[in-house]
């Protein structure tokens, strides 16, 4: 008996497609293949077939095959967005880390400026000799 092919459901793709990397040129292909599939399943399949005296109705299966296609394509976009704001909250929180490395460098500066002019000015001014 042949292994079994773990079965390719919505939340199985989406799981393999967000374990990997990818640039937002192969998201946009993705997405775009998606409703592509769509379009191309609304196109292609009938609303009804008739086979021998029987007639079965069809509609139903592609409007769920092309919102299902829809979805997914939208999910991979969901995916996108939430992987950049990830980025986007990371490069928040160094940039947060640094303006107060800096805030509190600067102020230590501005400190050691105020007691060297302190000092200054408790030894006294320099004779210029005018």
């Amino acid at each position: 008996m042949l292994p079994r092919k773990p079965r390719q459901t919505f939340p199985n793709v989406l799981r393999e497609f967000d374990a990997q990397e990818h640039t937002a040129a192969q998201v946009k292909a993705e997405v775009d293949m998606h409703l592509a599939e769509k379009e191309r399943l609304e196109a292609t399949m009938p609303s009804s077939i008739v086979v021998g005296a029987f007639w079965i109705n069809t509609e139903n299966v592609r409007q769920s095959l092309a919102k299902k296609r829809k979805a997914l394509g939208n999910a991979v976009l969901e995916l996108l967005a939430k992987k950049l704001r990830n980025q986007a909250d990371e490069v928040i929180a160094i940039l947060l880390r640094l303006l107060m490395r800096f805030i509190i460098f600067d102020r230590l500066s501005a400190c050691n400026a105020e007691r060297s002019f302190v000092q200054f000015a408790h030894t006294g001014l320099p004779d210029l000799g005018l």
